[in-house]
């Protein structure tokens, strides 16, 4: 009569403990503080143990092991052999592999009801784990390596995190990311304006209509300059030429006249850094020969970070009425979003 009694004791503490690892270990630990920090009660009081870590994993998997080893000498004690046998063999998978990965959701409840205690226990029992531990890690380092072995590998997470069905992380700041991974690796040349494309004045075109137009209807804000020897020269900002036409007459008297240079052949970490440094958005792209090929500005290197165009040059954020006017229609659209 005891050797059932004692029998169904430990197979009950062994099958719970087992199946308090699936609980502790079902979601990361980082998780559960965000949990319980707004609020999630059930989070708060399983974290009071999550958050031993291997400490409280391996004092479960101690009484697991513990259990299943005296349930195995009195099965062997009490039935044939091969019966004993059998039945050891399907309780050490259950408890070693099923439990702790697919425990019966009841054990959501007994752990919310075990957990103020165990954590208390393992308070209690910490410095002796940990001088355990650091006798272990002397002789046998661990060692936890993350699935990582280059970029590629980081950049097929961010994608696979996109359609995540707990993702809370926003797909633009995914995209950001995984661009900038790549982005030490792109050139000057694969992403300049080439020549034939570039819209240049010269520095005696006269300040009119016709010129204001010609410029506005580019797309660009900002025009490397000419002299008569086709010497570049010059910046020329098209905000600078609208605010000063009725005082300038030609181009010459209103540009900039700082040039900066950049190799063809440069990554574009290092245009950005030299952009930062002079304050000049605008540098002139040369190649091995000297010979002008391009221009490049911030806005082609950001576009590469966010990895999308910067669809408009002429955005007003100087304008206090424009700004207030733009952050009202977002609000605007955000009620009506509510709304529906």
């Amino acid at each position: 009569m005891v050797v059932p009694i004692v029998l169904t004791i430990l197979l009950v503490i062994t099958l719970l403990a087992a199946s308090l690892r699936s609980v502790y270990g079902a979601v990361p630990v980082k998780e559960l503080k965000r949990r319980a920090n707004k609020g999630d009660q059930f989070a708060r009081i399983i974290h009071e143990v999550s958050r031993h870590g291997l400490t409280g994993d391996f004092f479960l998997l101690s009484i697991s092991i513990v259990g299943s080893a005296f349930i195995v000498v009195l099965l062997a004690d009490s039935l044939p052999i091969f019966t004993a046998a059998v039945l050891a063999s399907l309780l050490i998978v259950l408890v070693i592999h099923v439990l702790p990965k697919h425990a019966p959701k009841p054990f959501r409840k007994v752990a919310f009801k075990v957990s103020p205690y165990l954590a208390k226990f393992l308070v209690k029992i910490r410095p002796a784990t940990n001088f355990f531990a650091r006798i272990f890690r002397k002789y046998r380092p661990i060692t936890i390596h993350t699935g990582l072995y280059d970029k590629e590998d980081l950049i097929d997470l961010l994608q696979t995190q996109k359609v995540v069905a707990t993702n809370r992380i926003e797909t633009t700041e995914l995209d950001i990311a995984a661009h900038a991974l790549v982005f030490g690796e792109k050139k000057v040349l694969d992403y300049m304006v080439p020549n034939r494309t570039v819209h240049f004045v010269k520095t005696d075109d006269s300040i009119g209509p016709i010129l204001l137009n010609e410029l506005h209807e580019s797309g660009f804000s900002r025009f490397p300059v000419r002299d008569e020897e086709d010497k570049i020269v010059g910046t020329l900002y098209l905000r600078d030429l609208v605010e000063k036409q009725r005082t300038f007459g030609i181009v010459g008297n209103v540009m900039n006249k700082s040039v900066y240079y950049v190799n063809a052949s440069a990554p574009l970490e290092h245009v950005f850094r030299a952009f930062m440094s002079t304050k000049h958005h605008l540098f002139i792209v040369v190649n091995e020969f000297e010979e002008v090929v391009g221009i490049i500005t911030i806005e082609d290197v950001i576009e590469q970070v966010l990895g999308r165009k910067i669809v408009d040059e002429f955005d007003r954020y100087d304008d206090m009425r424009a700004v207030a006017a733009g952050e009202a229609e977002i609000d605007k659209r955000e009620r009506q979003d509510q709304h529906i």
